[in-house]
């Protein structure tokens, strides 16, 4: 019997909601002109045999600096009304994609003392 192991996604922000300068030019070059404000998130979903908080652990102690940024965790499975009105888009690896900060997260995971 196979047992679905937990998903977590994780969304690093910054504390002060600066408007991403760079991605704006970009939506602006690429003819999209009705853009009010693009705020960029590093977005993280760790999948394995964890618990929520140790993922949120993870999130804390090696995906955000705690002095810039904040890490929120939610299991996957969880849909939560959005407190903003908007698009979220969300750009990820293509599968297959050789990731080494993924691996080199997982060796730091397990220097904390999370499997």
């Amino acid at each position: 019997m196979t047992t679905e192991l937990p998903v977590f996604r994780i969304v690093v922000t910054p504390r002060d909601a600066t408007l991403d300068h760079h991605s704006m030019t970009i939506g602006r070059q690429l003819g999209i002109d009705t853009i009010e404000s693009i705020h960029a998130s590093r977005l993280y979903y760790l999948r394995g045999n964890i618990t929520r908080d140790q993922a949120q652990t993870i999130a804390n102690d090696l995906l955000a600096d705690p002095v810039t940024e904040t890490a929120l965790t939610r299991n996957e499975k969880v849909r939560v009304k959005r407190a903003y009105r908007g698009h979220e888009i969300d750009v990820m690896l293509l599968p297959g994609v050789t990731d080494p900060a993924a691996e080199n997260l997982v060796k730091a995971a397990h220097l904390i003392d999370i499997p």
